[in-house]
């Protein structure tokens, strides 16, 4: 299939240069369009300029641009059918973005698609790959409220995939409708999921760095928020809500607003109670009855480094080091949603080799 009409790589970017070199790398060897969209300070900027070699574009935002109006201004400029987002704090595979666009491309119902997204770390020269962080299946219900259901009923985000053009472009317009980090990523990947279905690969499509968000936890996390401001959070759902509501049946169905808003509350529900820990919840109310200043724990700290076991593979890099696969990536479970071949593995393994040396 001839690609470089069909698709361009996006690389939202913020003051990470030290991710850029080898991403951009990976993707001039595969010859693929990349469109570097920079938002860094100017101490920054220079290094990310840097980056951008074998035909990389770089387009400059001013550092206080947000993040939706930043896509909103680079995919309106953009021309391919296809867009493939990619993070700034995460490696992205070439091969698996290929597979994602054969995929889609002759399912004209899909508007989206991802791979597997895994978690690694760096010890001295060992790349410990070591947790499944997005994994959950194909959304490919035909019906917009039950393919809204099945995204927020097990919340991962496939904010970073390979997206349909025009189906994009809607959702980020409606992603600017609100505000808050949380609200802003939940609505963009509701006005996607109601736009169409969405495609899981069994690839590996990126792995993910430890490093963390710019933003504060309680800003991207909805039980943090929570808990440091109910009554700003539920303001903002409000806002969400009869704003989703509307989209949805403006775009995707004939149910009445009304019962549109009560599945949504029904829906979101339990999305929240996904995300609700009630050890931290009663840990914070005892915080609040003492009048002190909420001091929580991370939700998810990163994984720290421990030998290889009898159970974990490893393989040599070519220089130093050795790639590291963990039994908890492996042997993931539910194992008939995570399955990850020798094939594939190899193939990462070939691609992070050029990665690291870029």
């Amino acid at each position: 299939m001839q690609r470089d009409n069909l698709l361009t790589v996006l690389v939202p970017t913020r003051n990470r240069p030290h991710n850029l070199a080898g991403q951009v790398a990976l993707f001039a060897k595969a010859g693929l369009k990349t469109i570097v969209a920079d938002s860094s300070d100017p101490q920054k900027a220079e290094e990310v300029r840097s980056t951008c070699k074998d035909g990389t574009e770089m387009w400059t935002y001013a550092p206080d641009t947000r993040f939706f109006d930043k896509l909103a201004d680079a995919v309106s400029r953009i021309e391919t059918p296809f867009v493939q987002l990619i993070s700034d704090r995460k490696i992205t595979f070439p091969h698996a973005v290929t597979a994602a666009l054969d995929a889609i491309c002759q399912r004209e119902d899909y508007v989206c698609a991802q791979g597997y997204v895994l978690g690694f770390g760096v010890h001295d020269n060992d790349i410990d790959i070591n947790r499944v962080v997005f994994f959950t299946p194909s959304i490919e219900e035909s019906d917009p409220l039950w393919r809204q259901y099945h995204l927020m009923r097990r919340y991962q985000s496939w904010q970073f995939s390979l997206f349909r053009l025009e189906p994009l472009r809607r959702a980020i317009a409606q992603a600017n409708t609100v505000t808050g980090v949380v609200f802003q990523e939940i609505m963009f990947m509701n006005a996607i999921v109601v736009q169409g279905k969405l495609a899981r690969l069994p690839k590996i499509m990126t792995l993910q760095t430890i490093e963390e968000s710019f933003s504060r936890l309680r800003d991207i996390d909805p039980f943090y928020w929570f808990l440091h401001d109910p009554r700003s959070f539920f303001r903002h759902y409000v806002r969400y809500r009869n704003l989703l509501a509307r989209f949805i049946c403006d775009n995707a169905t004939r149910v009445p607003l009304a019962e549109v808003h009560h599945i949504l509350d029904a829906v979101h529900a339990v999305w929240l109670r996904y995300n609700f820990d009630p050890g931290i919840l009663n840990f914070a109310t005892q915080q609040l009855l003492e009048a002190k200043e909420l001091q929580l724990p991370h939700p998810r700290p990163a994984p720290r480094w421990r030998r290889k076991k009898l159970w974990d593979v490893a393989h040599s890099r070519p220089k130093a080091g050795r790639y590291i696969w963990r039994r908890s990536v492996l042997k993931a479970e539910p194992r008939e949603e995570i399955i990850i071949s020798h094939d594939d593995i190899k193939r990462v393994e070939t691609q992070l080799d050029a990665f690291f040396d870029a």
